[in-house]
């Protein structure tokens, strides 16, 4: 508060801060993971919404309604779980969303959004990819590893893995080696 005299009266100054940080206490967060795996996104804010709605993509996957403490299923596939809560001992609202059995075509950015009383909407959201883990990784270098200014050498790397296939790049301390020819084969096995 800061004072001001003002011809002889005094003038009050207030200085309010305005609040432009999230509501949110709990939000969706970018994940790895692969197929038939379980994954499980939370949305808590701090003031209780009208409901949350989960979407993947632009999708409608489902939502909590708090007033009647309730939950939809707008996809209809049960793999898609929605479930209404509370937060911790402040009992905030809470919205979770399990994918379970997890596949390629649920690869995607999954969003929560909140609709409160006064229409006034807040999202966050988070990124799924879902992808095999390089199984098995292998390198071959055809002469020594020392090698002198000028030598060719010939490295082979092979990367087991599925979908996506994985990006090979060639790196000296650091740095991608200039004169690299990467050639790329993709076998049935991945």
């Amino acid at each position: 508060m800061e004072f001001m005299k003002c011809s002889s009266s005094l003038l009050f100054l207030f200085t309010l801060p305005i609040v432009t940080e999230s509501n949110f206490v709990l939000r969706p967060t970018n994940q790895i993971t692969y197929p038939g795996s379980t994954i499980q996104h939370t949305c808590s804010v701090m003031t209780t919404p009208v409901f949350i709605e989960w979407y993947l993509n632009t999708n409608k996957i489902g939502s909590c309604l708090f007033q009647t403490n309730t939950t939809t299923n707008t996809f209809g596939d049960p793999k898609f779980q929605v479930i209404i809560g509370q937060y911790t001992e402040k009992l905030l609202p809470m919205c979770q969303l399990i994918v379970a059995n997890i596949d390629f075509v649920d690869t995607g950015e999954y969003k929560c959004k909140t609709i409160h009383h006064d229409s006034e909407s807040e999202s966050a959201s988070a990124y799924i990819l879902v992808s095999y883990p390089i199984r098995q990784l292998e390198l071959h270098i055809d002469n020594e590893t020392s090698l002198s200014v000028g030598q060719r050498t010939y490295i082979e790397c092979k990367a087991r893995a599925g979908k996506p296939a994985p990006q090979i790049r060639l790196n000296l301390g650091g740095l991608p080696i200039s004169e690299a020819r990467v050639v790329q084969k993709v076998d049935v096995e991945g």
